[in-house]
């Protein structure tokens, strides 16, 4: 914040303000305009605070900070906006930091119209903070909730008037609120944050507080229902899928028209008018026809139920919905509403279809949607991130002719999020190079505006046809995805600029996007129909598509320039029950689908394919991707002939409302140098404040060619050393060392009895709440299991060989039981097989000394060693992934090494393991301070000896400084209660 800044805002401000009043019967008279008031007094006034109004410093109007619109009312009273303020570098839709709505001074601001009006703006585009303003006077609204014309004005928060504007104190707080300076620190934020403290959290969360995209969602599953049960109910013999794509097509129409209608490109109102000819459904299928012969496109095309004379309309449901849409009073300015938006909403809608069943039509989930808990679609700034990394750095240095010849593609497109991202990348570009430019643009690329040269409409449709690709199973996710992209082709056009190109053309307004938007399964071709015979929903369901013959120009300049998106998460065990013939089919065809796969290695595999040589694809997949032993293999694809430019962990920030822990990674197609680091950049905090400001908590990884071994991250370069150097070492999953399972899965079946186990009872159940570094934590403690309490729950035998005579063997081998939800390596010894491992944990059934092992497990080294191995795809909460395929990894230098250490260390444990349980038992302070300081004593004498054992320095972390052992029993003490705690809530 600079005083200096804020003078000369003031000065020049206060010298309006002695302008205004000198001839202020002349500015608040009826002749004097808006649009005078804007170039005499509003510019001016925002220029004082900094922003380039005139757009004296940047000329390109897809990177100016401040959008002017100077057209007046057309219609009905239906308007843009008057000014929309921006930061660079962020000047995409959805990015807008406040709207202010421009009256004449004569006028009275605090009107419900006028309110409602800038509620609307603000809330359309969800900018929290926006402005009603006529010089005379500024008033703050609060654009949270939404819009209701009954509670518009109780959305002013502050007034500010002439008197205000000269008096410095009070022109401060409207200057450090909206002046660019304080813009560019984050001050709308902090106001709203403040709001939402003062007002309380109720108010925040109730309905009027709805997001955009969930109102409206909301809004349109209750006309998809209303029309479903009006069309099924008017007419006999529809199916569920006719249903669902007429019932869609309806809607799709209907939003597309709201949104010419808000740009401004048709100049009559639609949707308000149907009926004044004849019934509402009959004019808007004459409607749907005129506009088919104006914009072309999936979206008014003829369809051959929905616009026949056999249909039997749903009118009075119809009518009922064009009401609610075309009410001048909706809360939805289409205008504002970002195409990426929209595109949110439309994935959710996406997840449902209407079941037809006993004559009756309703509306369900997708199985799979219903199975994964819902659509979520990926938040646009993640979108712009891969774009970012992909596309862009592709075309940067490029010429537009060069750029022509690139070809993008997302290979389960959906709704088209994705191919938004890059078209709007791509706008971005060449409006950019032309602009440095000007002399390259072809006749007729350009077409000049107030604000500057725009790419004309006939470049739009040339860019969009030449490079954007899309592929998704789902027919109705390809429609929409067609009009998103339409939607956004027309987004910056007027009435104007779109009848000056039809009548220089002679062309529909909308190019075919049937050859680059196409409905098919990307991962599987028609060569499985060889030899099968298939009932046709089984064969329309894995609906098999030969993409390399559909994009045969692209494969013969060697695939794909950027491949990138968001693949469908699938695991093995549902695609099993649902999928049988593609699972097979992606077994047979893709490395990467091996063992328990998820269908999101197949499609790292496929993008792999289908990228030319030195071409990007990037995915954000979850991140299993890095550890999980059944992804082993799909990173065998990314490491056999692809470079892994860079990964971006999500784990602990919430990108989707489910526990989902996604990455991004960033390949290039061709071999990458030998022993390559890779940047791994972990986030934190929410999804836009994650992507603005990245923690680099762990800035390198050694990615490790065979794929076999999770990707390996490291946060310090000892830790780099440490792995690298234990990397050749025989691991725990080996033969020779142990076997390592998964703990039996507790079901019903096991008989539970609240009784201590007795010499043939059974065994007793542990999770990972019991279990402690070298014992067992039971004492008092209870463990809450199906519903009930049991003190020491004890499994019968028979009832678990009744399961698995294997597991009913392991439970009574000799074992070393891992917790499996846990901050740490937590790992105890059942030597007499009294303990059956519950759900989450894992069991190492040791064929070498297991004492040996129990200390190697429980060591610093090894904590240290897994921390940097798979410490980046922690839990939330901070808890370690922690299983077989991560267990198996750790390496483990076998006893006849060095038979002395190996001795010492197996003594060490059976002390360890009898002081840790009479730590346990002891009821005085004296005795359990004795025995924890022998505790720690031994601990870190178990420390040294793996040390020497694996021949590493003894301090593989960086020291923090000498502490005394009255410091280190009394950390001790304290981490043991902590733990206890912990433990305790868990087993509670």
């Amino acid at each position: 914040m600079t005083t200096q800044a804020f003078e000369l805002a003031h000065a020049t401000v206060c010298s309006l303000v002695k302008n205004f009043r000198q001839n202020k019967n002349h500015y608040l008279g009826n002749r004097y305009q808006e649009s005078e008031a804007r170039i005499d007094f509003i510019d001016k006034f925002w220029v004082a605070l900094g922003w380039d109004v005139n757009h004296e410093t940047q000329r390109n109007p897809y990177a100016q900070e401040v959008k002017v619109e100077r057209s007046v009312a057309v219609g009905a009273a239906r308007k843009r906006a008057d000014y929309a303020f921006y930061l660079a570098p962020h000047f995409r839709e959805g990015d807008v930091k406040f709207f202010v709505e421009a009256k004449r001074p004569a006028s009275d601001l605090s009107t419900p119209d006028n309110c409602f009006q800038t509620v609307r703006y603000g809330w359309s585009n969800q900018a929290p903070i926006s402005v009603l303003f006529n010089f005379s006077e500024l008033l703050v609204i609060d654009c949270r909730a939404k819009p209701d014309i009954d509670t518009a004005t109780d959305k002013i928060l502050q007034r500010f008037a002439l008197n205000d504007y000269v008096d410095a104190t009070e022109f401060a707080h409207i200057y450090w609120l909206f002046s660019r300076e304080a813009v560019s620190d984050n001050s709308l934020e902090k106001y709203a944050a403040g709001l939402a403290g003062a007002e309380g959290a109720a108010q925040l969360t109730g309905p009027q507080y709805q997001t955009i995209d969930e109102a409206f969602l909301e809004e349109l599953d209750q006309f998809r229902e209303e029309l479903a049960q009006a069309f099924n109910a008017a007419n006999d013999n529809l199916t569920g899928d006719v249903l669902t794509e007429i019932t869609q097509r309806t809607l799709d129409r209907l939003v597309f028209m709201r949104f010419i209608e808000d740009k401004l490109i048709e100049p009559e109102p639609l949707i308000s008018r149907f009926g004044s000819k004849g019934s509402s459904w009959e004019d808007f299928v004459s409607t749907s026809r005129r506009l088919d012969g104006i914009y072309n496109g999936i979206v008014f095309k003829k369809h051959s139920v929905l616009d026949s004379k056999t249909l039997r309309p749903p009118q009075e449901a119809f009518a009922g919905i064009c009401q609610k849409l075309s009410d001048p009073r909706s809360p939805y300015d289409f205008n504002s509403i970002p195409i990426h938006i929209l595109g949110s909403i439309y994935e959710s809608f996406l997840g449902k279809v209407i079941v037809v069943s006993d004559k009756k039509a309703r509306v369900e989930l997708k199985p799979d949607v219903r199975k994964a808990g819902g659509v979520y679609y990926t938040p646009e700034p993640i979108v712009r991130y891969m774009v970012d990394e992909t596309v862009a750095k592709t075309i940067d240095g490029k010429t537009p002719a060069q750029v022509a010849e690139m070809k993008f593609a997302d290979i389960a497109c959906g709704s088209g999020s994705f191919l938004l991202g890059v078209f709007d990348c791509l706008l971005r570009y060449h409006s950019m190079y032309y602009g440095e430019n000007p002399r390259r643009a072809k006749q007729g690329d350009l077409i000049q505006r107030e604000d500057g040269a725009h790419l004309s409409l006939k470049k739009k449709r040339e860019i969009l046809v030449s490079n954007v690709f899309g592929v998704d199973i789902d027919g109705q996710a390809v429609e929409v995805a067609q009009l998103s992209l339409y939607l956004k082709l027309l987004a910056e056009e007027t009435r104007g600029s779109v009848r000056g190109y039809q009548m220089e053309i002679g062309e529909t307004l909308l190019p075919s996007l049937n050859n680059n938007i196409v409905c098919g399964n990307s991962l599987v071709e028609l060569d499985v129909l060889d030899g099968q015979l298939f009932e046709a929903t089984e064969e329309r369901k894995l609906n098999p598509f030969n993409i390399k013959e559909k994009f045969e120009e692209v494969f013969r300049s060697g695939g794909f320039d950027v491949i990138l998106g968001n693949p469908p998460y699938v695991d093995s065990e549902w695609m099993t029950q649902t999928s049988p013939v593609e699972r097979a089919y992606c077994a047979r065809h893709y490395k990467a689908a091996s063992g328990n796969w998820d269908l999101f290695c197949a499609f790292v595999d496929r993008a792999a394919q289908l990228t030319k040589h030195g071409g990007f694809h990037s995915l954000i997949v979850p991140n299993k991707l890095a550890s999980a032993g059944y992804a082993s293999k799909a990173r065998e694809v990314l490491a056999e002939d692809n470079q892994v430019v860079t990964v971006r962990d999500y784990s602990k920030v919430k990108v989707f409302p489910v526990s989902v822990y996604p990455i991004i990674y960033v390949a290039k197609k061709g071999r990458a140098p030998s022993r390559a680091k890779v940047c791994i950049e972990t986030m934190s905090g929410e999804v836009g404040a994650a992507l603005l400001s990245s923690q680099h908590v762990l800035p390198y990884t050694r990615y490790f060619g065979n794929g076999s071994l999770p990707w390996q991250l490291f946060g310090r370069a000892n830790r780099m050393s440490l792995v690298e150097k234990l990397s050749s070492l025989p691991k725990l999953g080996d033969p020779g060392i142990s076997e390592v399972w998964g703990a039996a899965t507790v079901s019903e079946a096991y008989k539970f009895q609240p009784l201590v186990r007795d010499g043939g009872g059974g065994s007793m159940l542990v999770n990972s709440g019991t279990i402690d570094r070298y014992t067992f934590l039971w004492g008092a403690k209870q463990c809450r299991y199906l519903g009930s309490s049991y003190l020491r729950p004890t499994v019968s035998m028979q009832d678990i060989a009744s399961v698995s005579s294997t597991r009913a063997a392991q439970a009574q081998s000799t074992k070393i039981v891992i917790a499996g939800m846990t901050l740490r390596l937590e790992c105890a010894l059942d030597s007499d097989g009294a303990f059956i491992a519950g759900k989450s944990t894992t069991v190492v059934l040791p064929r070498i000394d297991p004492y040996y092992l129990l200390a190697i497990l429980n060591s610093k080294l090894i904590e240290t060693w897994y921390e940097a191995v798979f410490g980046g795809n922690k839990l939330a909460g901070g808890y370690l992934r922690v299983g077989p395929p991560q267990l198996s990894a750790i390496p483990i230098v076998p006893p006849a090494t060095n038979q002395r250490l190996a001795n010492k260390l197996s003594g060490l444990s059976r002390d360890l393991e009898r002081l840790t349980r009479d730590l346990i038992t002891a009821t005085s302070e004296r005795d359990r301070e004795y025995l924890s300081n022998k505790c720690v004593a031994l601990d870190k004498r178990v420390d040294d000896c793996v040390s020497e054992l694996y021949d590493v320095a003894e301090d593989t972390e960086p020291k923090l400084g000498q502490i005394s052992t009255k410091q280190k029993v009394a950390a001790a003490l304290s981490r043991r209660a902590a733990a206890g705690r912990v433990r305790g809530a868990e087993a509670r």
